[in-house]
Order: structure tokens, then sequence, then C-alpha cells
């Protein structure tokens, strides 16, 4: 499903962070870059698109179709924008790009998506295609990527170059830790050099083979926080990470872009953000709480839950933070309630898969819990394990990615692909059954089933 150049430009990238070749001179033309594809909508039949420029660039546009040949359809870019970012370790104030967007309006189920963007005065990108997802039901399958924690390092770019390996894949979801561009006070301390505005930038240009193919749904870690300082430092946390992606947010009933949800195939699929206000008086609290009520389970059987902190986890990294546990004690209850079936998250730069699980114990009834930080990150591996409670099933702390194939509104199947150049190696898969379609006593939850 991917064109053969996503192949090239991502060997490209490789060898170019590796000093093996040469960085071609700079076009004059102003052509679009970090490109990235997300949904308008709550079932991605509607696109958005995403591009920066370094001039305004008034007349930018999309250009698309059913064709590479026949790019029939133009869809206007919102006012480009840009925002400034003041860091207290830095003496410069960062101004971003252009930021574009455009949308695709009414995209045809399952259709492949021919695109390029820019405009006539100050160039084009090159042509890239998506494929617009299936109709959302019981029915319908989707195949996802879960990626946590990436950076953009050498094991960021194995992760990248995996994913694109697997065509069957529709999209891409990022729990948190995109590019580390925060001003981590204590960077320079750990020999990771300085945290500047600019990682964005170059974050967008390595992962634009990825981004620009396959529509991208993501949520903030702590590493989006970027908030740090007193004045003039800047005081807006999120500004850099909700200024440059827009998810569709208010089409899911938020007020908040720092959470929302979509659907794919048979999941009703939920992003949280472990950073906002999450107490039963909090938006954010408030909004999950009816959203769940909201989903019509004939439709999307399967419901699934993804923010950036674990709830569970036996890594000693991160642990008894804020949005780990203390969220989980405010939340478990009405995940449980509403019978969530996978809680994935990032965060600890380790892999790690759970039991059915609710209240610290195992339980038929309660969520399978996913954590998979480790996409490559700038930080290296969590390590150090605490004693192996009971409801851990699997966890080891290797650099990869996840894959969720979901068959239909019964079953689906999880694997866990480590980074082991130059191919990509399962390391845990499970079946995933839903227990109302096995006839064991239990109306609620998953069965896992090891390969």
């Amino acid at each position: 499903r991917i064109q053969p150049s996503v192949f090239s430009h991502t060997m490209f990238a490789l060898l170019l962070m590796l000093g093996v070749v040469a960085a071609a001179p700079v076009a004059p033309a102003d052509v679009p870059t970090q490109i990235h594809v997300s949904y308008a909508n709550m079932d991605g039949t509607s696109m958005r698109v995403v591009w920066l420029t370094e001039t305004p660039a008034p007349a930018g546009m999309v250009r698309y179709g059913a064709s590479e040949t026949a790019l029939t359809l133009t869809a206007p870019s919102a006012p480009a924008y840009q925002y400034n970012f003041t860091s207290q370790y830095l003496p410069n104030t960062y101004v971003s790009g252009f930021i574009h967007a455009a949308v695709l309006p009414s995209l045809g189920l399952g259709q492949q998506i021919f695109y390029t963007c820019g405009d006539d005065a100050n160039g084009w990108s090159e042509t890239y295609s998506f494929f617009v997802p299936r109709a959302v039901g019981p029915d319908s399958g989707t195949v996802l990527n879960i990626i946590g924690d990436m950076g953009q390092t050498n094991n960021s770019i194995a992760t990248m170059q995996h994913t694109l390996e697997d065509t069957q894949v529709s999209q891409t979801l990022i729990l948190g830790d995109l590019s580390y561009a925060d001003s981590a006070a204590d960077a320079n301390k750990k020999g990771l050099g300085p945290c500047t505005q600019e990682r964005w930038d170059s974050w967008g240009r390595l992962v634009q083979p990825l981004t620009a193919t396959r529509p991208l749904l993501t949520l903030p870690g702590n590493h989006e926080i970027e908030q740090e300082g007193p004045p003039p430092a800047t005081q807006t946390p999120f500004l850099a990470y909700t200024n440059r992606f827009r998810m569709a947010f208010e089409e899911s009933g938020s007020n908040d872009p720092l959470f929302y949800s979509f659907r794919t195939g048979p999941a009703h699929i939920f992003m949280l953000n472990s950073y906002s206000p999450y107490d039963k008086s909090s938006p954010q609290y408030t909004w999950f709480k009816e959203a769940l009520k909201a989903v019509n389970r004939t439709v999307t059987p399967w419901v699934i839950l993804c923010l950036h902190a674990p709830w569970y986890s036996s890594n000693a990294k991160h642990q008894k933070e804020p949005g780990e546990v203390p969220m989980r004690d405010v939340m478990e209850d009405l995940v449980f309630k509403h019978n969530v079936d996978l809680v994935l998250a990032g965060h600890v730069h380790a892999y790690e898969r759970s039991y059915n699980v609710y209240q610290e114990e195992k339980n038929a009834a309660g969520p399978v819990y996913i954590n998979l930080g480790d996409g490559g990150n700038r930080e290296g591996l969590a390590t150090k394990y605490l004693d192996q409670p009971t409801w851990s099933a699997y966890r080891a702390a290797l650099y990869g990615h996840g894959r969720l194939e979901l068959y239909n509104g019964t079953h689906a199947r999880w694997a866990w692909h480590l980074n082991d150049a130059p191919e990509s190696k399962i390391a845990d898969s499970v079946l995933l059954v839903k227990n109302n379609a096995l006839n064991n006593g239990f109306d609620a939850g998953i069965t896992t089933f090891a390969d």
C-alpha cells in the first residue's frame, strides 16, 4: 500500500543521519516539509493534511484525486500561522515555520487518495498517497501500528522503517513523547545535548515518509509539556504540540485538543492526556465518562484506551508519578464499568503486557494493559524491573513497536515487534478474543491466547 519512494526516502534519512551521504543543496523553492495526515472527523472519511513552509505561501493548497495522474480536486489551506517559543536555557526566541492545514472532505471509504501540497509560486511536494479507512462496524477490520516515545535516534529510524514495511497498516498511533524537543534542565547533564524547538522541525522531516502516508493519531506525553521556568520562558504548556498537531477533538465532543476519541473498523479508541487534570470534577474526566456512555458496542464492540503514562507497570522507572497510579485510582472503576478491552501506554522505555487486571488483581473482566515506550526515545532503555507481579504476563527492555490487527468485532491479534535490524522480529504475540464470543461464562473482557 506504500509507494516505493517511501522506502528510498527512509533509507536516505538513515544514511544522512549516519553521515554516509552528504545533504543535497537546498532548493530555492519553498517546498512543503514536515507533512502529516490526520483524521478531520471521527471516522477518517475527512482528512487533514498539514505542512510547513518558510514563507506565508498564502495560495497554499492540496491537490488530490484517485490516481497520481489525476489530481483534479483541490482543498485550500486555512490561513498559515506561526508560534513563538522562549526557553529559559537558550538566549533566542524560536519562531516556527508557517503551518498550513487543508481538509479533504467526504472521501470514499477504503479509497486510496493521492495528493500533493504547496502552490505554484513556491513549489509542490512530491505526490504521496494514503488509504481512507473502511466503514466503521463490527465486520470491518483494520490494522494499526502503535509507537510510544519515538524520538529521532537510530532506533527511531528502525521503528519507522519496520512500520513502513508492513503494507497492511492503515494508521499510526504515537502515544506521546514525539520529538524530545523540550528544554529539559538536565538534558546536557545526561550528555544528550541541548533540547531545542528545532528538534520539532528535524523530527517532522525525519518521519515524513511515515506521517505523509499513514494517517497519524497522537496524544501528548511529558516531553510535550514544554513549560519550565518563569517568564520570559514560554508559560503555555503543550504550545508546540497543539500548534503542530490538530486531532479531531471537537468532532468527538471534546473541548480540549489534548484528549479526544475516534473510530476505526470495529473499535472506538480514546486518547487521554496523563498531564491534564483528571479528577472527577475535571473536564477530561467528565468528557471521558459521557463519551464512554455514548459508545454503541453493536457498532464498535472494541473499546481501547490510549494514554502516555502507564497505569500498571512493574518496571522500576517512573513509579508513583501523578499521571500513573493516581490517575488510575480516579478512573479505573469507570474503565472497568464500561468494559474497556485494552489500555495502551508509553513513558516507560521498555515493553510489558499484562493479563486481564482490575485493582491490582487478575480479573477476567478487566482490561489487558500494554506498555510500549520503546519506539526509540533519546534517553535509553529502562532495564531495571521490580519483582514480577502476578498480573504481569510478559516484559522486556528492548526497542520495538506494536501492531494491532482487529479482524472483526470479536477477534484481534496483538504483536510486539523488536527492532532487531535489519528485519523486524515478533517477540510477543497473542490472539485476543472477546469473552462474549467464547461462551466461557464472562460477558465482559477478553481472553488472550499466546502463539
